[in-house]
């Protein structure tokens, strides 16, 4: 099983550029739909190896549909999150 991944660093600090360099070179994809469906639908068809969620801190829902889905579709792909350090929910 593979481990999850947080990026952290302040905004402009290249963690999305990473991120994207993922997508380039290592079958990545970036989470840009918020549906379970059509998610579970995508991991099902595209079988990425890792699925990014950018800006996490502001999708916590997203990270917790696709822990959810990676356990009920029994698919296996590595989840990578960004996030700024400090912080916090308002």
């Amino acid at each position: 099983e593979q481990r999850d991944l947080l990026i952290v660093g302040p905004p402009g600090s290249g963690k999305t550029f990473l991120a994207n360099r993922l997508v380039i070179e290592r079958e990545a994809l970036f989470l840009v739909d918020s549906d379970q469906t059509r998610i579970a639908q995508a991991l099902r068809d595209l079988k990425p190896r890792i699925v990014i969620v950018d800006d996490a801190h502001f999708q916590l829902g997203a990270l917790a549909t696709l822990i959810q889905l990676r356990r009920s579709l029994n698919v296996d792909f590595q989840i990578v999150a960004t996030s700024w350090p400090g912080y916090q929910q308002r």
